[in-house]
Protein backbone atom coordinates (compact mmCIF):
# COMPACT_ATOMS: atom_id res chain seq x y z
CA UNK A 1 0.00 0.00 0.00
CA UNK A 2 1.19 4.09 -0.63
CA UNK A 3 2.91 5.13 2.45
CA UNK A 4 1.17 7.99 3.96
CA UNK A 5 3.74 10.97 5.14
CA UNK A 6 3.26 11.36 8.64
CA UNK A 7 3.11 14.68 9.61
CA UNK A 8 4.76 15.38 13.14
CA UNK A 9 4.04 18.71 13.65
CA UNK A 10 2.30 21.89 11.32
CA UNK A 11 2.58 25.63 12.20
CA UNK A 12 0.50 28.36 10.47
CA UNK A 13 1.07 31.60 9.85
CA UNK A 14 -2.63 33.66 10.93
CA UNK A 15 -2.09 36.28 7.85
CA UNK A 16 -0.62 33.93 4.96
CA UNK A 17 -0.69 30.72 3.92
CA UNK A 18 3.12 30.19 4.86
CA UNK A 19 3.13 27.06 7.30
CA UNK A 20 5.74 24.59 8.71
CA UNK A 21 4.93 20.75 8.42
CA UNK A 22 7.61 18.33 9.53
CA UNK A 23 7.68 14.87 8.38
CA UNK A 24 9.85 12.32 6.93
CA UNK A 25 9.52 10.61 3.36
CA UNK A 26 12.32 7.92 3.52
CA UNK A 27 15.63 8.74 4.99
CA UNK A 28 14.50 12.57 3.70
CA UNK A 29 13.75 15.08 6.69
CA UNK A 30 11.41 18.09 5.82
CA UNK A 31 10.99 20.73 8.61
CA UNK A 32 10.67 23.40 6.18
CA UNK A 33 9.62 25.03 2.84
CA UNK A 34 12.25 23.40 0.70
CA UNK A 35 13.48 24.42 -2.87
CA UNK A 36 14.70 20.83 -4.92
CA UNK A 37 17.54 21.30 -7.33
CA UNK A 38 16.96 21.25 -10.87
CA UNK A 39 19.18 17.37 -11.96
CA UNK A 40 17.83 17.81 -15.70
CA UNK A 41 20.48 20.19 -17.07
CA UNK A 42 23.12 19.29 -14.20
CA UNK A 43 25.98 17.78 -14.79
CA UNK A 44 28.18 15.89 -12.77
CA UNK A 45 31.64 19.15 -13.76
CA UNK A 46 29.30 21.98 -12.63
CA UNK A 47 27.29 20.05 -9.75
CA UNK A 48 31.16 19.51 -7.91
CA UNK A 49 32.25 23.06 -8.95
CA UNK A 50 29.15 25.19 -7.98
CA UNK A 51 27.14 22.96 -5.80
CA UNK A 52 28.79 20.89 -3.66
CA UNK A 53 30.45 22.95 -1.82
CA UNK A 54 28.29 26.23 -1.60
CA UNK A 55 24.92 23.91 -0.27
CA UNK A 56 23.26 20.96 0.62
CA UNK A 57 19.97 19.86 -0.96
CA UNK A 58 17.45 17.54 0.38
CA UNK A 59 15.96 16.70 -3.20
CA UNK A 60 16.12 16.39 -6.82
CA UNK A 61 13.66 16.70 -9.53
CA UNK A 62 13.52 15.81 -12.87
CA UNK A 63 10.55 17.22 -14.98
CA UNK A 64 9.88 16.34 -17.85
CA UNK A 65 6.76 17.82 -21.30
CA UNK A 66 5.80 14.66 -23.12
CA UNK A 67 3.50 15.92 -26.24
CA UNK A 68 3.64 12.75 -27.74
CA UNK A 69 1.73 9.44 -26.34
CA UNK A 70 3.99 7.29 -28.66
CA UNK A 71 6.71 8.52 -25.89
CA UNK A 72 4.74 6.37 -23.31
CA UNK A 73 4.04 3.70 -25.05
CA UNK A 74 7.64 3.16 -26.54
CA UNK A 75 9.35 2.22 -23.09
CA UNK A 76 8.11 -1.25 -23.64
CA UNK A 77 10.07 -1.71 -26.77
CA UNK A 78 13.17 0.77 -25.33
CA UNK A 79 16.49 -0.76 -24.74
CA UNK A 80 18.28 -0.13 -21.40
CA UNK A 81 19.96 2.52 -22.73
CA UNK A 82 17.07 4.31 -23.63
CA UNK A 83 14.90 4.06 -20.89
CA UNK A 84 17.61 5.25 -18.79
CA UNK A 85 18.44 8.33 -20.58
CA UNK A 86 14.39 8.52 -20.98
CA UNK A 87 13.89 8.96 -17.05
CA UNK A 88 17.20 11.01 -16.70
CA UNK A 89 19.51 8.18 -15.12
CA UNK A 90 22.96 8.97 -14.31
CA UNK A 91 25.32 6.70 -12.43
CA UNK A 92 27.16 9.88 -10.78
CA UNK A 93 23.66 10.73 -9.08
CA UNK A 94 22.32 7.38 -8.78
CA UNK A 95 22.51 8.11 -4.53
CA UNK A 96 20.47 11.21 -5.00
CA UNK A 97 16.73 11.46 -3.81
CA UNK A 98 15.86 12.27 -7.08
CA UNK A 99 11.76 12.41 -7.82
CA UNK A 100 10.44 13.08 -12.12
CA UNK A 101 7.43 13.83 -12.74
CA UNK A 102 5.32 14.27 -16.34
CA UNK A 103 3.39 16.18 -17.71
CA UNK A 104 1.33 14.90 -20.40
CA UNK A 105 -0.04 17.80 -23.22
CA UNK A 106 -2.54 14.80 -24.97
CA UNK A 107 -4.98 13.00 -23.77
CA UNK A 108 -4.27 9.29 -23.13
CA UNK A 109 -7.54 8.06 -23.84
CA UNK A 110 -7.53 9.40 -27.15
CA UNK A 111 -4.91 6.42 -27.58
CA UNK A 112 -5.79 3.63 -24.75
CA UNK A 113 -8.69 2.50 -23.11
CA UNK A 114 -7.46 2.30 -19.76
CA UNK A 115 -3.99 3.19 -18.44
CA UNK A 116 -3.45 -0.96 -17.77
CA UNK A 117 -2.19 -0.57 -21.34
CA UNK A 118 1.11 1.67 -20.23
CA UNK A 119 1.25 -0.57 -17.19
CA UNK A 120 5.37 -0.54 -18.42
CA UNK A 121 5.78 2.62 -18.39
CA UNK A 122 4.50 2.95 -14.70
CA UNK A 123 6.79 -0.02 -13.86
CA UNK A 124 9.69 1.44 -15.16
CA UNK A 125 8.98 5.22 -13.73
CA UNK A 126 8.55 3.51 -10.16
CA UNK A 127 12.14 2.68 -10.38
CA UNK A 128 13.40 5.37 -11.21
CA UNK A 129 12.19 8.18 -8.68
CA UNK A 130 12.36 8.13 -5.47
CA UNK A 131 11.86 8.70 -2.64
CA UNK A 132 8.40 9.39 -3.68
CA UNK A 133 5.77 9.11 -6.81
CA UNK A 134 4.17 11.32 -9.22
CA UNK A 135 0.63 10.33 -10.92
CA UNK A 136 1.09 12.46 -13.81
CA UNK A 137 -0.29 15.37 -14.96
CA UNK A 138 -2.54 15.84 -17.88
CA UNK A 139 -3.02 19.52 -19.24
CA UNK A 140 -6.65 20.13 -18.90
CA UNK A 141 -6.41 22.60 -21.42
CA UNK A 142 -4.12 23.86 -24.32
CA UNK A 143 -4.34 27.39 -26.57
CA UNK A 144 -6.24 24.87 -29.03
CA UNK A 145 -8.70 24.07 -26.35
CA UNK A 146 -10.01 21.44 -23.96
CA UNK A 147 -7.66 18.49 -24.12
CA UNK A 148 -9.49 16.08 -21.35
CA UNK A 149 -12.63 16.64 -19.51
CA UNK A 150 -12.26 16.83 -15.02
CA UNK A 151 -14.20 13.48 -15.17
CA UNK A 152 -11.32 11.39 -17.23
CA UNK A 153 -8.92 13.63 -15.86
CA UNK A 154 -9.82 11.65 -12.20
CA UNK A 155 -10.28 8.24 -13.65
CA UNK A 156 -6.52 8.88 -15.34
CA UNK A 157 -5.20 9.64 -11.47
CA UNK A 158 -7.34 6.80 -9.80
CA UNK A 159 -5.74 4.11 -12.94
CA UNK A 160 -1.94 5.67 -12.58
CA UNK A 161 -2.47 5.46 -8.65
CA UNK A 162 -3.18 2.09 -8.46
CA UNK A 163 -1.01 0.49 -11.23
CA UNK A 164 1.97 2.32 -8.93
CA UNK A 165 0.60 1.74 -5.87
CA UNK A 166 0.58 -2.21 -6.46
CA UNK A 167 3.38 -3.76 -3.92
CA UNK A 168 4.50 -0.03 -3.10
CA UNK A 169 6.09 1.82 0.19
CA UNK A 170 6.43 4.94 -1.84
CA UNK A 171 4.52 8.07 -1.14
CA UNK A 172 2.65 8.53 -4.28
CA UNK A 173 1.57 12.35 -5.21
CA UNK A 174 -1.51 13.05 -7.61
CA UNK A 175 -1.71 16.13 -10.08
CA UNK A 176 -3.48 19.71 -9.48
CA UNK A 177 -3.33 21.48 -12.66
CA UNK A 178 -2.77 25.36 -12.14
CA UNK A 179 -4.95 25.70 -15.40
CA UNK A 180 -8.32 24.32 -13.50
CA UNK A 181 -11.72 26.28 -13.43
CA UNK A 182 -13.22 26.93 -9.81
CA UNK A 183 -15.81 24.43 -10.86
CA UNK A 184 -13.17 21.43 -11.38
CA UNK A 185 -11.17 21.91 -9.26
CA UNK A 186 -13.83 21.56 -6.41
CA UNK A 187 -14.39 18.21 -7.84
CA UNK A 188 -11.04 17.26 -7.97
CA UNK A 189 -11.27 17.84 -4.08
CA UNK A 190 -13.68 16.42 -3.37
CA UNK A 191 -12.25 13.22 -5.15
CA UNK A 192 -9.08 13.49 -3.74
CA UNK A 193 -10.51 13.76 -0.33
CA UNK A 194 -13.11 10.56 -0.33
CA UNK A 195 -10.39 8.73 -1.84
CA UNK A 196 -7.91 9.67 0.70
CA UNK A 197 -5.41 11.30 -1.64
CA UNK A 198 -4.02 13.53 0.83
CA UNK A 199 0.02 14.22 -1.15
CA UNK A 200 -0.42 16.86 -3.67
CA UNK A 201 1.61 18.16 -6.35
CA UNK A 202 0.83 21.43 -8.03
CA UNK A 203 1.69 21.73 -11.84
CA UNK A 204 2.03 25.37 -12.47
CA UNK A 205 3.01 24.22 -16.29
CA UNK A 206 5.29 27.79 -17.19
CA UNK A 207 2.84 30.04 -15.23
CA UNK A 208 3.74 32.54 -12.59
CA UNK A 209 2.45 32.76 -9.02
CA UNK A 210 0.83 36.07 -9.25
CA UNK A 211 -3.10 37.39 -8.75
CA UNK A 212 -4.89 34.83 -10.31
CA UNK A 213 -3.11 31.99 -9.30
CA UNK A 214 -3.32 33.39 -5.59
CA UNK A 215 -6.50 33.06 -5.40
CA UNK A 216 -7.14 29.48 -7.03
CA UNK A 217 -4.54 28.10 -4.39
CA UNK A 218 -5.93 30.03 -2.00
CA UNK A 219 -9.42 28.01 -2.39
CA UNK A 220 -7.61 24.85 -2.16
CA UNK A 221 -5.80 25.67 0.81
CA UNK A 222 -8.89 26.93 2.24
CA UNK A 223 -11.49 24.38 1.43
CA UNK A 224 -8.78 21.20 2.21
CA UNK A 225 -8.84 23.50 5.97
CA UNK A 226 -12.58 23.31 5.79
CA UNK A 227 -12.94 19.73 5.40
CA UNK A 228 -10.31 19.32 8.05
CA UNK A 229 -7.48 17.75 6.21
CA UNK A 230 -4.93 20.50 5.85
CA UNK A 231 -2.89 18.92 8.52
CA UNK A 232 -2.62 16.10 6.68
CA UNK A 233 -1.85 17.33 3.09
CA UNK A 234 1.69 17.89 1.20
CA UNK A 235 1.60 20.07 -0.90
CA UNK A 236 4.56 19.98 -3.90
CA UNK A 237 4.70 23.47 -6.19
CA UNK A 238 6.68 22.89 -9.31
CA UNK A 239 7.59 23.98 -13.27
CA UNK A 240 6.71 27.38 -11.71
CA UNK A 241 7.87 30.45 -13.93
CA UNK A 242 10.35 32.22 -11.86
CA UNK A 243 9.73 35.79 -12.64
CA UNK A 244 5.87 37.34 -12.57
CA UNK A 245 6.88 40.24 -15.31
CA UNK A 246 9.38 39.92 -17.68
CA UNK A 247 10.93 43.31 -18.47
CA UNK A 248 14.38 42.67 -20.36
CA UNK A 249 15.19 46.35 -20.48
CA UNK A 250 14.79 46.64 -16.78
CA UNK A 251 17.49 46.39 -14.56
CA UNK A 252 15.10 44.24 -11.62
CA UNK A 253 12.59 41.88 -12.24
CA UNK A 254 9.45 40.73 -9.97
CA UNK A 255 10.25 36.88 -9.11
CA UNK A 256 7.82 34.67 -8.59
CA UNK A 257 9.09 31.36 -7.25
CA UNK A 258 10.11 32.77 -4.06
CA UNK A 259 6.46 33.21 -3.41
CA UNK A 260 5.72 29.34 -3.62
CA UNK A 261 6.58 29.17 0.33
CA UNK A 262 3.59 32.25 1.25
CA UNK A 263 1.16 30.90 -0.91
CA UNK A 264 1.67 27.12 0.99
CA UNK A 265 3.88 25.30 -0.86
CA UNK A 266 5.92 22.67 1.57
CA UNK A 267 7.87 21.42 -1.24
CA UNK A 268 8.92 23.71 -4.17
CA UNK A 269 10.38 22.20 -7.35
CA UNK A 270 11.77 23.52 -10.58
CA UNK A 271 11.36 26.29 -12.67
CA UNK A 272 9.80 26.34 -15.80
CA UNK A 273 9.03 28.51 -19.07
CA UNK A 274 5.57 28.61 -20.61
CA UNK A 275 5.51 26.47 -23.49
CA UNK A 276 5.18 28.13 -26.92
CA UNK A 277 2.67 27.42 -29.12
CA UNK A 278 3.84 29.50 -32.38
CA UNK A 279 1.47 28.86 -35.59
CA UNK A 280 2.42 30.36 -39.01
CA UNK A 281 -0.23 32.69 -39.73
CA UNK A 282 -1.07 31.98 -44.00
CA UNK A 283 0.04 35.11 -45.72
CA UNK A 284 2.92 35.68 -43.32
CA UNK A 285 6.12 35.14 -42.93
CA UNK A 286 7.37 31.89 -40.48
CA UNK A 287 7.85 33.08 -36.74
CA UNK A 288 11.47 33.38 -36.28
CA UNK A 289 12.65 33.12 -32.34
CA UNK A 290 15.53 36.13 -31.90
CA UNK A 291 17.22 35.07 -28.14
CA UNK A 292 17.33 37.92 -25.42
CA UNK A 293 20.69 38.75 -24.86
CA UNK A 294 22.38 36.47 -21.78
CA UNK A 295 22.39 39.42 -19.53
CA UNK A 296 18.62 39.60 -20.19
CA UNK A 297 17.40 35.87 -20.01
CA UNK A 298 20.17 34.83 -17.17
CA UNK A 299 19.35 36.76 -13.90
CA UNK A 300 20.06 35.57 -10.46
CA UNK A 301 17.69 36.09 -7.51
CA UNK A 302 18.43 38.92 -4.77
CA UNK A 303 17.29 37.29 -1.76
CA UNK A 304 17.19 40.94 0.14
CA UNK A 305 15.14 42.22 -2.45
CA UNK A 306 13.13 39.51 -3.91
CA UNK A 307 14.06 40.67 -8.05
CA UNK A 308 15.79 38.72 -10.28
CA UNK A 309 18.69 40.89 -11.17
CA UNK A 310 20.86 41.13 -14.01
CA UNK A 311 24.55 39.46 -13.43
CA UNK A 312 27.93 40.33 -14.83
CA UNK A 313 29.15 36.85 -14.03
CA UNK A 314 29.75 34.74 -17.31
CA UNK A 315 29.41 31.65 -15.23
CA UNK A 316 25.70 33.22 -14.55
CA UNK A 317 25.14 33.17 -18.37
CA UNK A 318 25.53 29.34 -18.57
CA UNK A 319 22.23 28.06 -18.73
CA UNK A 320 23.06 24.91 -16.04
CA UNK A 321 25.00 27.31 -13.84
CA UNK A 322 22.37 30.08 -13.56
CA UNK A 323 19.39 27.18 -12.60
CA UNK A 324 21.77 25.83 -10.06
CA UNK A 325 23.06 29.43 -8.10
CA UNK A 326 19.13 30.39 -8.48
CA UNK A 327 18.01 26.86 -6.40
CA UNK A 328 20.62 28.02 -4.05
CA UNK A 329 19.97 31.64 -3.16
CA UNK A 330 15.99 30.22 -2.88
CA UNK A 331 16.61 27.78 -0.35
CA UNK A 332 18.26 29.53 1.45
CA UNK A 333 15.68 32.53 1.20
CA UNK A 334 13.58 29.73 2.37
CA UNK A 335 15.14 29.06 5.40
CA UNK A 336 15.74 32.67 6.37
CA UNK A 337 11.50 33.26 6.60
CA UNK A 338 11.48 29.92 8.19
CA UNK A 339 13.77 31.35 10.86
CA UNK A 340 12.07 34.50 10.70
CA UNK A 341 8.81 32.55 11.42
CA UNK A 342 9.65 30.43 14.46
CA UNK A 343 10.78 33.34 16.29
CA UNK A 344 7.22 35.39 16.68
CA UNK A 345 5.04 32.72 14.35
CA UNK A 346 4.94 35.42 11.61
CA UNK A 347 6.04 35.97 8.95
CA UNK A 348 4.57 39.48 7.99
CA UNK A 349 7.11 41.96 9.16
CA UNK A 350 10.00 39.61 7.57
CA UNK A 351 7.96 40.34 4.17
CA UNK A 352 7.64 44.01 4.61
CA UNK A 353 11.17 44.15 4.03
CA UNK A 354 11.59 43.30 0.82
CA UNK A 355 12.10 45.86 -1.85
CA UNK A 356 10.25 44.19 -4.60
CA UNK A 357 6.80 42.90 -2.40
CA UNK A 358 6.42 46.87 -1.27
CA UNK A 359 7.10 48.33 -4.49
CA UNK A 360 5.49 46.12 -7.56
CA UNK A 361 2.15 47.15 -8.16
CA UNK A 362 2.26 49.78 -5.42
CA UNK A 363 2.42 47.09 -2.82
CA UNK A 364 -1.14 45.10 -3.71
CA UNK A 365 1.02 42.08 -4.35
CA UNK A 366 2.03 41.72 -0.32
CA UNK A 367 -1.66 42.66 0.41
CA UNK A 368 -3.08 39.69 -1.19
CA UNK A 369 -0.27 37.38 0.36
CA UNK A 370 -0.73 38.78 4.15
CA UNK A 371 -4.89 39.45 3.75
CA UNK A 372 -4.67 43.21 4.00
CA UNK A 373 -7.61 45.40 2.15
CA UNK A 374 -6.16 46.84 -1.15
Amino acid sequence: MSKDIPIKEVIEDKKTWFNVKRFNIGKVEIARPEKVLDLKKTTKENFDRYVKPAHQFKLYEISKILSHFDKVSAISENEDAENEEFFGFAKWREDKPTITNFTFNFNPYDHMKGAGEIDYFFDMYHSFSTPFLFVPNIKIKNSDGPIIDIDNFLRFVDESFDILNSKNSKPIFVPVSIRMTGKEQDTLIEHYVKKEYFNYWFDFEGRRIETIHLGKLRHFNKKIKEMGIFDKTVSYYTNINKIISEIPAEENNPASDILASIAGANIIGVNRKPQKNIKTIPGRPPYIYIPKPPEHRFRIFNKDSYYYVKSKNKAHQIDEVNRDVNAINLDQEFNNQTTHFMKDYEIETYLNQKEMLTKFQDGALLKRLTKKKI
